[in-house]
């Protein structure tokens, strides 16, 4: 019996400082400005800009790292404990153990603490309007970015003010100039427990069998202070609902054309849910998943002495990690825009010597709760709120294979590899225009009737309605923004499930997917010179991860985008049997076998197929699309290429939609793939050896030796005048590199 006990305790620092102290003081911020920087002790930032497609010119002034998240520290801490038991009894050997993990992750960061302050030409031009000139740009715009306007705004009233800065004029943006009075800062933590228990059963001198379990649990990522936004509520009433549906009434009753401007009755006008934070009571981020059972079965047997069977089936649970996309902390930051003029220039209000004359934004914490955001989006395309329920990806694997040793020490080997995938994470936006508003294209009868279709939705949907939420939000920090503010709000916002929210991005787990490959390798051992590896994939990976439409029930059954159904590899190491020990010359004069032994060639190939396009643009085609097919990197017989010279598949039928419309087009299909990838690499190698375990090898390798670009990053847009055709190469030319190592 032995007991084996391993414990770790590791530490890892990020962090950026600026480089140089300063007194912002010095420059002539008010007292109010400088108390609000809380001790910023370095020159903030500054952004002289003039810029325009043909004469882009960006000067930024400030102290080393004086950008955005200057100051930020990250301390991550990982400890874990994994004591195991092995013990064996007759022809078992069996193991015991518990694995726990506690993982920390610490945030500090300061944003824009000293302020960021953005010159261009706004309020320095001669002129505001945008009519357009022959030369296809805007008064505005061309005067705005004329050499000088940017430094003239910095530098205006510099003579009546003895300070460095005088009293320029920023550009007012919420996202250029202002000042981060409240940054984000977190102190996460993750706890995880593992307990498993294997049988390595030797049933006979043949056939082994390896049997065991694994239970897994992950518990929820919790915040010392309790600042996490959590998930979002689907049913508690606003607070303003009420006063929102009086409003939405009154303006229904006094619309003599209400049945046709009111797409929804006034009884099914509600505003309802929000999102919800973390408290003292329900601190956890989620709820631990407590389905991970994993049981693990194997199998190997002896057929004769040259052929080996193989077996094998598991459930892996793949477990969640801590990251910043996680940990949303949506009002606990604050930045205060520098608004210097309030009539387009006229007269100034703030200038960098005061920069901030009505105060700060302040950080509002969850004080909010569900109406925290209101009128903007929560969550992302790629990263929804995580709901309390949450769960942990897990996949089936199943693995059987035969493996058999040829004559000449060639050894070659079957494998049939499946995999099932549940529980994956699927991000769904849950606010979107009911299904029967949209339009529905499936009776077209042409792309031409379809657009028109498309575009009568569009007109409808983006059509006002007089809003029903302004003012509802004027004692909240929302009070200003145009949400608020708007008289009118279109037909499809007050459509969607939440219309006091654009976006609604949360997580849901109901993703699945399969692979399925037949994996072929041949294997030469290395005998005397040669080495040699082949190997063969023929595999296919469906998903179903996303929904095609927003508003549908079902998500996409598709090719995935990693799907690349055939792969092929060659490797070889090659010594050339000339020189001393080796085939012809073994006896060679040390000074012959210097310039002529010690030689060795390796090279690699690989060949694989294309991965599917991703039709990420809503697309519509009138007939039938799955009969599309991609020539991407074949040539088109006229000496250019598809998809660099003309587009890589035939683009006519295609049509792009606006929001309002059903897509038929699939976001994949098997037929549109990217060109095939495709490299070689050589390497030439000459040994001396020195005596004594001393060595020198000087090396020289090819990289991409025959120089095959690989395109990527294909518009899959038909408005874009590169539509179908690629505008990126993903790999490097090629690469020739010279090396010499000693080794001793």
């Amino acid at each position: 019996m032995i007991l084996d006990i391993r414990a770790n305790l590791s530490r890892f620092v990020q962090q950026r400082q600026p480089g140089l102290d300063f007194d912002p003081a010095s420059l002539g911020f008010s007292s109010v400005a400088v108390a609000a920087m809380n001790g910023y002790s370095y020159l903030p930032r500054f952004d002289i800009r003039t810029y325009d497609s043909l004469r882009p010119v960006r000067s930024i002034l400030g102290s080393n790292r004086s950008d955005y998240n200057a100051g930020l520290k990250r301390p991550l801490y990982v400890a874990s404990l994994q004591p195991s038991l092995t013990q064996t009894v007759g022809n078992h050997t069996l193991r015991y153990g518990y694995d726990a993990r506690v993982l920390r992750e610490n945030l500090t960061t300061s944003g824009f603490q000293g302020g960021r302050f953005f010159f261009d030409g706004t309020y320095t031009s001669i002129t505001t309007t945008t009519t357009t000139n022959s030369d296809n740009a805007t008064n505005l715009e061309r005067n705005r970015n004329a050499y000088g306007r940017d430094v003239a705004a910095f530098l205006f009233c510099l003579g009546a003010n003895t300070n460095l800065l005088g009293c320029g004029i920023p550009t007012a943006s919420t996202s250029q100039s202002l000042i981060d009075t409240s940054s984000t800062n977190y102190s996460v933590q993750s706890v995880y427990h593992g307990f498993f228990f294997q049988d390595d059963f030797r049933v006979t001198p043949k056939l082994t069998l390896n049997l065991g379990i694994r239970y897994e649990l992950e518990l929820g990522l919790t915040e010392r202070y309790n600042r996490l936004m959590q998930g979002f509520d689907l049913t508690t009433p606003s607070p303003v609902q009420a006063a929102a549906q009086a409003a939405y009434l009154a303006a229904w009753n006094a619309d003599p054309n209400r049945a046709t401007n009111f797409p929804l009755t006034p009884d099914k006008f509600v505003v309802a849910g929000g999102p919800t934070y973390a408290t003292e009571g329900d601190r956890n981020l989620w709820n631990a998943d407590q389905s991970n059972w994993q049981p693990r079965l194997g199998a190997s047997y002896q057929l004769n002495p040259k052929t080996v069977l193989r077996a094998g089936f598991g459930i892996f649970m793949a477990p969640f990690r801590v990251i910043q996309d996680d940990v949303k902390q949506i009002g606990y930051s604050a930045s205060t825009a520098l608004i210097p003029t309030n009539d387009q220039g006229r007269t100034f209000v703030a200038t960098v010597n005061n920069p901030f004359p009505s105060g700060f934004t302040p950080a509002f914490g969850s004080s909010l709760g569900i109406n925290t955001s209101v009128g903007g989006t929560l969550g992302a395309a790629d990263t929804g709120l995580i709901p309390e329920e949450r769960k942990n990806a897990k996949f089936s694997r199943l693995v059987v294979g035969i493996q058999r040793e040829l004559p000449g020490q060639f050894v070659v080997e079957a494998n049939y590899v499946s995999s099932w995938g549940r529980d994956l994470a699927v991000n769904r936006n849950l606010n979107f225009v009911p299904r029967q508003y949209i339009a529905d294209l499936s009776s077209a009868t042409s792309n031409a009737a379809a657009s028109a279709l498309d575009a009568a939705a569009n007109t409808f949907l983006s059509g006002t309605i007089t809003n029903p939420f302004r003012n509802l939000y004027n004692n909240t920090p929302n009070a200003t923004s145009g949400f608020n503010t708007a008289t009118t709000i279109s037909r499809a916002q007050s459509l969607l499930r939440f219309p006091q929210f654009q976006n609604v991005w949360v997580q849901e787990f109901n993703g699945t997917n399969r692979y399925n490959a037949l994996q072929l390798q041949g294997v030469k051992r290395f005998s005397k010179e040669l080495t040699l590896n082949v190997t063969y994939t023929y595999s296919k990976l469906r998903e179903r991860i996303s929904y095609l439409n927003p508003s549908d029930v079902e998500l996409e059954d598709r090719v995935s985008t990693d799907d690349r159904p055939n792969r092929f590899t060659f490797a070889t190491v090659y010594l050339l049997p000339i020189g001393r020990e080796r085939k012809f010359g073994r006896d060679m004069n040390r000074i012959v076998d210097a310039f002529i032994g010690g030689w060795q060639v390796n090279g690699t190939y690989e060949w694989q197929q294309g991965q599917p396009i991703g039709l990420t643009t809503p697309l519509f085609y009138y007939g039938d699309v799955t009969q599309l097919k991609s020539h991407a990197g074949e040539n088109d017989g006229q000496g250019g290429k598809y998809g660099i010279d003309r587009p890589a598949f035939d683009t006519a039928g295609l049509l792009r939609l606006n929001s309002f419309s059903l897509r038929n087009v699939p976001s994949t299909l098997d037929n549109l793939r990217h060109q095939p990838f495709q490299s070689v690499n050589l390497s030439v190698s000459k040994n001396f050896a020195l005596g004594e375990g001393r060595r020198i090898q000087i090396r020289g390798e090819a990289l991409n030796a025959f120089n095959h670009p690989y395109f990527i990053d294909l518009s899959a847009d038909p408005n874009n005048a590169a539509f179908a055709r690629y505008t990126t190469q993903r790999n490097i030319p090629r690469d020739i590199q010279l090396g010499i190592k000693f080794t001793f």
